[in-house]
């Protein structure tokens, strides 16, 4: 895959309203027992719920959007997290960007948390049913990702479904993500 047809997103947009090509985030564990996202020392998003309110470790679904952000260079989400939403174009930012945007993603990601859990969250899996990856190319008709391939958007399931199982099993981590390379890795 040419690197380049992907770029094409922010590529015509000022550094701060583009995707970091590389990123970490700590998912950390509070005292509260609560968890937090924290990007370049900073916390970005909500909080997220208690272990015990959630057993399947949904609560660590951001993951998911990290994945979206490393493989396919897309997530309506997490560039509002990081304040990073295409706000010099306003199209761009109320139709890619904002809340129909942002709605899609949650939706498709818990839509394919209901499939992952049956299962195993794809441990040990090298693909994704295609009836899945079918669906998901329909759920995201007539936004900009609906450009990337299949095998992009089961990278980006098994990825980020390989450092879900790690975070869910460390209770929490650092995700690397790295754009160029379009991998996404889990570090204790």
């Amino acid at each position: 895959m040419e690197t380049e047809l992907y770029s094409a997103f922010d590529d015509n947009f000022p550094q701060e309203e583009k995707l970091p090509k590389m990123f970490e985030i700590e998912i950390l564990k509070l005292t509260t027992g609560e968890y937090r996202l924290r990007w370049n020392g900073v916390f970005i998003g909500g909080t997220l719920v208690k272990k015990e309110y959630d057993y399947l470790g949904y609560r660590f679904h951001d993951v998911f959007h990290l994945a979206h952000a490393a493989v396919l260079y897309w997530s309506p989400v997490f560039r509002a997290m990081i304040q990073h939403k295409r706000k010099s174009d306003p199209k761009v930012d109320e139709f890619q960007d904002g809340g129909r945007a942002i709605v899609a993603e949650e939706g498709l990601t818990f839509w394919i948390f209901q499939h992952a859990k049956e299962r195993n969250f794809f441990e040990n899996c090298t693909s994704v049913p295609p009836h899945l990856l079918d669906d998901t190319a329909r759920f995201v008709d007539g936004l900009e990702v609906d450009i990337c391939p299949p095998e992009l958007w089961e990278r980006a399931i098994l990825l980020g479904y390989e450092v879900f199982r790690k975070v869910k099993e460390n209770d929490g981590g650092l995700i690397i993500g790295d754009m160029e390379e379009r991998t996404l890795e889990f570090r204790s």
